[in-house]
């Protein structure tokens, strides 16, 4: 089977419905994730916000000068950490080089105190003792 990247967006009017997603983003956090922090230390997600405005901005339904602004008015996270891999070194039977390069530097993009970045490409027990040694030293 052929690798091919995702279709991306050639109609200019489907931007406009950015804003419905933002605030899709905050109803989504106000009705489930909000309550759910009231009542437990920790709510660990595979995928966040700023994962679905990633595939957005690479998929050209949000432009990429608005990429960074979008990331700072969805909710955010109290820890956000990011999972990275050379795109070199990412190996795929569904997307394409090219693709793993845009979501790289979409990803690239996203920084702040919340925001810790490990890079996998080491051992599965290095990785895992980074995110514990994140985990423990936020939680104080």
């Amino acid at each position: 089977k052929e690798m091919t990247s995702p279709i991306k967006n050639k109609n200019p009017f489907l931007v406009f419905s950015l804003s419905f997603v933002i605030i899709d983003f905050w109803v989504h956090y106000l009705l489930r994730l909000n309550p759910l922090r009231r009542s437990y230390d920790y709510i660990i997600c595979d995928r966040y916000f700023t994962d679905m405005l990633v595939i957005l901005s690479y998929l050209d339904y949000l432009p990429k000068n608005l990429f960074k602004f979008c990331a700072e008015i969805i909710p955010k996270p109290n820890l956000q950490v990011i999972l990275q891999l050379d795109p070199n070194k990412a190996r795929s039977k569904h997307h394409t080089l090219e693709y793993y390069k845009g979501e790289h530097e979409l990803y690239n993009q996203l920084t702040g105190k919340n925001v810790i970045k490990i890079d996998v490409s080491q051992s599965q027990d290095k990785v895992l003792k980074q995110v514990f040694k994140v985990l423990n030293e936020t939680n104080h």
